[in-house]
């Protein structure tokens, strides 16, 4: 892919700049119930700025409101095009409104890797860092979504993001082995329409709401058996 690799990330950068400009409805959210209970950070890049959501309640942290029955202190912080590479500086930028100490960091990361062509070991660097200046007893990370099956994406551009996507993907499996407190969660991510909102990119309201299901889930279960522990 290397021979391309110019022509791709010009290809990637026009894409980015084609797509409808859809509104984050959760940049910046939080729910503090109290200063008693267990803290929760969910960071990433667009999915989790809400973007292609209908409103803040139909996002992943106004999903996540719903089921979590105010077990936790939720903080949301969610950046438009966010790389791997920028997840420490993000997370610095905010640092004053979040707290220090988390039980549970969510992490989802990657599509604009994707689209960016960044270099595997670059991405996996961002990440490493991000996740050894963490103080979470728990850190999830999610799977990456498959850009190449996205309805927006040229026939052209599908094969070397999928390969891209594959690339980024083994990376992730690397970090999970170096990381005992570290856990993927495969997110139920379908080239269905029903899937998407109208940009053809970002998630529809069903999406979002199935992402949730999927990261509670896997947050909790593996909560609950560190608990007994």
């Amino acid at each position: 892919m290397t021979p391309f690799l110019p022509f791709l990330m010009i290809k990637g950068k026009r894409l980015i700049k084609s797509i409808p400009k859809l509104k984050p409805w959760s940049e910046f959210q939080s729910e503090i119930i109290s200063k008693g209970k267990e803290n929760v950070l969910i960071i990433g890049e667009s999915t989790v700025a809400g973007v292609g959501a209908s409103s803040v309640q139909d996002t992943i942290f106004g999903n996540i409101l719903k089921v979590q029955a105010n077990k936790y202190n939720i903080y949301n912080i969610g950046k438009v095009g966010l790389k791997a590479a920028y997840l420490t500086n993000f997370k610095q930028k905010n640092n004053a409104k979040l707290p220090i100490n988390y039980k549970t960091t969510v992490i989802l990361i990657g599509a604009n890797d994707c689209f960016a062509f960044t270099n595997p070991n670059t991405f996996l660097s961002g990440i490493n860092i991000f996740i050894t200046e963490m103080n979470a007893e728990y850190v999830y990370i999610c799977s990456i979504p498959p850009v190449h099956e996205f309805p927006a994406i040229p026939k052209l551009m599908r094969f070397f993001l999928k390969n891209q996507r594959n690339l980024l993907t083994r990376q992730l499996q690397q970090i999970e082995k170096h990381h005992p407190n570290l856990h993927v969660i495969n997110l139920p991510l379908q080239a269905n329409p029903d899937f998407f909102s109208k940009d053809g990119i970002h998630p529809s309201d069903l999406a979002y709401e199935m992402m949730t299901s999927a990261i509670w889930t896997k947050t909790e279960s593996v909560g609950e058996k560190g608990d007994q522990n």
